[in-house]
């Protein structure tokens, strides 16, 4: 889901001397100085050799003249939604929805109950932290929303509840999953829609120590995602993949004092999210979403196939039969289950089939005259 916020158009004079910076010194962050004078001129100031100068050497600043062609108001100011003054339900689309979010970190507790594996953030707040008890008191929370009448509520997955060393290979919690299926049913039979986050900063302890978390590329194939998604997919559509990742990597590897000169650490950090976020999203978007059903380009693939057949009988060629493959989504040699070619989809987690459109393109193209 995508968010908009709308710009203000206001016209305001910038003050004589404005200083941004990033964050504060003492966290050795690099740091930008940003002035305008008295005669609205601006000017990056460094030092040679800085942290920040060091860090960013070869970026390119803003130009100045641009900037200063901004502040002395030389560029037409960009259209604009007005904000209304006052904001009601009618002002946004019958199908938009409400809630509310928590995470499981923050919520659950339970840290030692129902077979969940220790989190990163255990050494902080104690395996024992209640936190508000949801892992327990999850009814209650589900009432409360009915009350407020939303219509949505997003919430995350503890990682280390369902895998309690982080991996498929080491073993599934079987009650993790029931308690997110319960509370997925009690939503579903309360008319709430599960939005549900896959990692909400709770890495599991086992894989921070086995080799250090997001700062290995390891952490893609290990996140449990599919589990996630073969478990649950069939009540949730809608799903988030990592919860602020940009706040993650900053605040859980960036600003860590003890780091000493492992500037490399937050961009690892980064690549690897990103590359999580990716991996999960496209094997969802490819095995669960419900456009797996679409599959346009395999009906353009048949056609265009049929069309050269049909040429080759008219030349001549003694063609008697025209199969597709497959029958439905398969184990295909090489590429596993990951590629679907069927015109049936499977369902991996029950072994259902399903015709997809182009099974419906087949029907209609045999009874055609």
């Amino acid at each position: 889901m995508k968010f908009v916020s709308p710009l203000s158009n206001a016209s305001v004079n910038p003050p004589s001397s404005i200083h941004l910076s990033s964050l504060d010194k003492e966290q050795r962050i690099f740091k930008t100085n940003v002035e305008v004078s008295s005669r609205r001129t601006w000017t990056p100031r460094t030092k040679s050799n800085s942290l920040h100068v060091r860090c960013l050497k070869g970026v390119a600043f803003p130009d100045p003249q641009l900037i200063n062609k901004l502040v002395n108001g030389g560029v037409p100011p960009i259209p604009i939604i007005p904000i209304p003054q006052v904001v009601t339900r009618k002002d946004f689309p019958v199908d938009f929805k409400f809630g509310c979010s928590t995470s499981a970190l923050q919520t659950e507790g339970s840290g030692t109950e129902g077979g969940r594996g220790p989190s990163t953030w255990d050494s902080f707040i104690g395996a024992d932290n209640k936190a508000v008890d949801s892992y327990n008191r999850y009814k209650e929370d589900v009432a409360l929303l009915k009350k407020m009448r939303a219509d949505t509520y997003r919430f995350s997955i503890s990682w280390s509840r369902l895998l309690p060393d982080g991996t498929i290979s080491g073993g599934i919690n079987q009650e993790g999953i029931q308690f997110y299926k319960n509370l997925i049913d009690e939503l579903t039979s309360n008319g709430i829609t599960p939005l549900v986050t896959l990692f909400h900063f709770d890495l599991p302890s086992a894989l921070q120590s086995k080799y250090n978390g997001f700062l290995d590329s390891q952490i893609v194939d290990d996140l449990y995602a599919d589990l996630c998604f073969k478990t649950y997919a069939e009540k949730v559509k809608y799903w988030i993949t990592i919860n602020e990742p940009q706040v993650f990597g900053q605040y859980g590897y960036f600003m860590e004092r003890k780091m000493e000169n492992k500037l490399a650490y937050p961009f690892t950090a980064v690549h690897n999210i990103i590359l999580t976020h990716a991996t999960a999203a496209k094997h969802y978007q490819q095995n669960y979403q419900a456009t797996a059903m679409q599959d346009d380009a395999r009906i353009q693939h048949i056609t265009s196939h049929l069309a050269e057949v049909a040429k080759a009988i008219k030349l001549g060629a003694n063609v008697k039969v025209y199969c597709m493959w497959a029958l439905m989504d398969c184990l295909e040699m090489g590429s596993g289950y990951n590629a679907r070619y069927g015109l049936g989809y499977t369902d991996y987690s029950t072994l259902n089939r399903y015709p997809k459109k182009s099974a419906q393109w087949l029907k209609n193209f045999v009874t055609s005259t």
